[in-house]
């Protein structure tokens, strides 16, 4: 029999050794492998495609089902490793294999308390939440496919029927979803009506497991595929209260550690009306997004208001009471003082009245809350209902269509400050995904004023937006109106949630890179070793390993290679605790203490050594045709080339750009600096018609996303200058350098360091054109420079430097002074690419 039949026969699916057959789902089976080809050893899943008379459609999903798990990274979502076709011509998806259990069977094993299970349940919201900011829908979300490891952490598995809404993704259109492909007991109503799904959809899902996580049996109890009684069930009929349903099983309290009584007690009210809202018939009545649905779950867990809740005011000021039982004392006391008459009760009276007014505006923030989340769920529903009749008839969305009804929807909800400033918020982050930074800025600049109008400057949601907003004008290269927000949303933040939370880490970080923006190197430092005490007192790995190698960048500029070698080896540690099987951060940290050992030539062979590991776990891991993997070939490709080994960073740095135009698209940035890495590596030993093409088009679409007054456009006009140099067009060259030091000089003290490179540059262009004395003092500036911000002779640009002087006064007929630069510049004979 064939390998997809799941035929105990089978022994093997290209390098992986089947060990036992794990399951079969509606598109194939899957198997617990090994791969043991000598390369990598390792256990996994391998999903093959099963024989079918569908085989067409299901080879789309199938084949659609690795595209989207490549575009996901989440330490919640199992990872994707490889894929292929196997000796019978199916395709074959490889996937971490987790070692858990289902969440609801690993729940129940544990007795796990209704909290730890909402916590789960929080973490499962975390991974579906990021698969929506990537465009991916899950829609088939239910307990088979959550499962937790023994260490207690969620992984998101089975993508087989998602759909991917990737703007990139042409295509890939938004179309009708076919019955046969979900799990009807785990149905929205929209996917049983064959309507287009949308979050709203995997909100749904989303409040069945929850169901089950609380009340111990599915809320759709379905004992037939027969579609009209799934239509009834899903469609129709209204799931009973989970607090009801858990009162009739004894066995679902044991597993809770509760009785039934005290089980009935705690879901009823808040949990209720959570998994009511949830489970809302119609989508635009939901939770906006899994994140919502997260946050009332968060708010159900610190005693707060939940936003469900349809209760009176007086639950809300119950609620508060409760949190603030000091609150009540005083208004209690008030109240019996006033009866006697006396002159402390009329203080006491003034109090609560006091009181009883923050009350009352705290009911009102709640029921503000409430509006905009009701306001934000009928706005997302909205985007995928078309208001022209001929326009419904079309079942494809594109992203552009979206984005246009979202910008004219937000439009209005005027008399909805909130939800409007959430919906400009939202849309201003897609447009900074997209790269369109221009509408990315005008669109949080219209959410940031509504939001201080409504909410005040000193709120914690105001400084999550200046802090956002930031960003974007950072990427714009707007560094001083950056730092002026990311500094007011640091003060706000520490005044509102304390110095040792994540988000004045975070905080931290964007005003540390920021002051190396401006040069200030020292600054840059503090703020990022600052940002690590509070990762290391948060525990937090994930966030860890990214500070520190940003440490390390920072440290490796400016000449402190011992520190950058620390600071990166500690990375890479803590990125592997942090995600235990291959993942693409631990790839990058393995990476980045690669680069930081090829700066050391002492250390050159470790450098390669590690580099070829990381690309050899990268293949392994992801396969030869993920964009993780090119990135891995270009990081080698770099550091061979550096060293001399020109042929095989060629070979590397061509099979990359390819990969990544196949994956990214023509028009990525990846793809533009992937241009530039194989028209540098051309350019190694002589010019090259090829890499000025190439390189004159990755300015281009540098210029094109950036605008031509940003440092990055300025960056790849440097690299458009060694290769113009190298075609002996010194003057093109000397015009490129120049107008890269302009570019960077409109930005007062930020780009120093910068410069100084690119003096380097100009100078040994300068050089060529035998303006000695010109050249002379270039170098003596750049050295200068980047002695006083780098601070180490160390430093690569700094032997570049040297190096230069050698060549310029070996030239200007001073060979005493050639030999002293020569020595200076490690190791001897050490040359720049335009020197060559």
């Amino acid at each position: 029999m064939s390998a997809a039949t799941g035929d105990e026969s089978v022994r093997r699916i290209g390098p992986y050794r089947v060990l036992r057959e794990l399951g079969r789902g509606g598109m194939g089976v899957v198997y617990l492998a090994e791969r043991d080809d000598g390369q990598y050893r390792q256990r996994v899943a391998v999903k093959l495609l099963r024989a079918s008379p569908d085989a067409d459609e299901l080879q789309r999903r199938f084949l659609a089902e690795r595209q989207i798990l490549a575009s996901l990274s989440h330490a919640n979502v199992a990872q994707l490793l490889d894929g292929g076709v196997s000796d019978g011509q199916l395709p074959y998806l490889v996937i971490e294999h987790v070692d858990g259990l289902p969440i609801t069977e690993y729940c129940d094993r544990h007795r796990l308390s209704i909290d730890s299970r909402l916590r789960l349940f929080q973490d499962v919201c975390a991974a579906v939440h990021h698969a929506h900011q990537k465009l991916v829908l899950h829609r088939d979300l239910k307990p088979g496919n959550v499962f937790v490891t023994p260490a207690g952490q969620v992984k998101l598995l089975d993508f087989g029927i998602a759909k991917l809404l990737d703007p990139t993704m042409e295509a890939q259109p938004v179309t009708r979803t076919a019955f046969r492909f979900m799990t009807p007991a785990y149905a929205s109503p929209e996917q049983v009506r064959g309507d287009s799904p949308t979050t709203a959809s995997d909100v749904y899902a989303l409040g069945l497991l929850l169901y089950e996580l609380l009340a111990g049996r599915p809320a759709q109890r379905i004992d037939t595929d027969a579609p009209q009684a799934v239509y009834a069930a899903v469609c129709e009929r209204e799931p009973e209260r989970p607090s009801a349903a858990a009162t009739r099983d004894p066995a679902a309290a044991t597993a809770r550690d509760l009785t039934t009584e005290k089980l009935g007690r705690v879901l009823r009210g808040d949990l209720d009306a959570i998994v009511a809202m949830a489970l809302r018939k119609e989508p635009g009545r939901r939770y906006g997004s899994a994140e919502l649905l997260a946050d009332d779950v968060g708010r159900y867990l610190d005693g707060l208001p939940v936003l469900a809740h349809r209760g009176s005011g007086f639950y809300r000021f119950e609620k508060l009471m409760r949190r603030h039982r000091a609150v009540a004392a005083v208004a209690v006391t008030g109240a019996c003082l006033l009866v006697v008459g006396s002159a402390v009760a009329l203080r006491q009276a003034a109090v609560a009245a006091r009181e009883r007014d923050r009350a009352a505006a705290a009911l009102q923030q709640t029921r503000r809350a409430l509006g905009e989340s009701e306001a934000v769920t009928a706005f997302l529903a909205s985007l995928f209902e078309a208001s022209d009749p001929m326009e419904a008839r079309s079942d494809t969305l594109t992203t552009a269509d979206l984005l246009r009804r979202g910008l004219a929807r937000a439009d209005q909800l005027g008399d909805e400050p909130l939800a409007q400033a959430r919906m400009f918020e939202a849309l201003g982050r897609v447009y900074a995904s997209l790269e369109d930074l221009p509408r990315a800025d005008g669109l949080l600049r219209r959410a940031l004023a509504l939001r201080r109008a409504q909410l005040g400057a000193e709120h914690v949601q105001t400084a999550a937006l200046e802090a956002r907003l930031a960003g974007v004008l950072r990427e714009k290269g707007e560094y001083a109106a950056a730092d002026t927000l990311a500094r007011e949303a640091l003060r706000v933040r520490r005044l509102t949630l304390g110095d040792a939370h994540p988000d004045v880490a975070a905080s931290l970080r964007q005003l540390g890179s920021l002051a190396v923006a401006f040069g200030d190197f020292a600054a840059g430092e503090d703020y990022k070793r600052r940002a690590i005490v509070v990762d290391r007192g948060r525990g937090a790995d994930s966030a860890l390993a990214h500070d520190l190698m940003e440490l390390g960048s920072l440290l490796l500029w400016r000449g402190d290679f011992g520190g950058a070698e620390r600071a990166r080896r500690e990375a890479l540690a803590a990125t592997r605790r942090a995600f235990p099987g291959p993942h693409t951060e631990r790839i990058g940290a393995a990476f980045a203490l690669a680069d930081v050992l090829d700066e050391r030539t002492a250390t050159f062979a470790e450098a390669e050594s590690l580099a070829r590991e990381g690309l050899a776990e990268s293949r392994a891991a992801f396969g030869d045709a993920h964009v993780a993997t090119a990135g891995a070939m270009q990081a080698l490709g770099n550091i061979l080339a550096r060293h001399g080994k020109v042929a095989e960073s060629e070979s590397l740095v061509r099979q990359a750009l390819a990969m990544e135009r196949r994956t990214l698209g023509p028009s990525n940035l990846g793809v533009a600096s992937g241009m530039l890495d194989v028209g540098l590596t051309l350019t190694h030993d002589g010019y090259s018609t090829e890499a000025e093409r190439l390189t004159r088009d990755a300015v281009a679409m540098f210029g094109a996303t950036y605008g031509t007054n940003h440092a990055m456009y300025a960056g790849a006009l440097g690299y458009l200058a060694d290769v113009v140099a190298k075609r002996g067009a010194l003057d093109s060259a000397e015009a490129l350098l120049r107008r890269n030091i302009a570019i960077r000089e409109r930005v007062p003290a930020s780009q120093q360091a910068a410069i100084a490179v690119t003096d380097i540059k100009l100078a040994g262009v300068l050089t060529r054109q035998r303006r000695f004395a010109e050249a002379d003092s270039l170098y003596r500036w750049a050295v200068a420079e980047l002695r006083r911000t780098a601070a180490a002779e160390t430093n690569i640009n700094v032997r570049l430097a040297y190096a230069g002087m050698a060549s310029l006064y070996a030239a200007w007929g001073k060979p005493d002074s050639a030999a002293l630069f020569r020595r200076r510049a490690q190791p001897p004979g050490f040359t720049a690419p335009w020197q060559r």
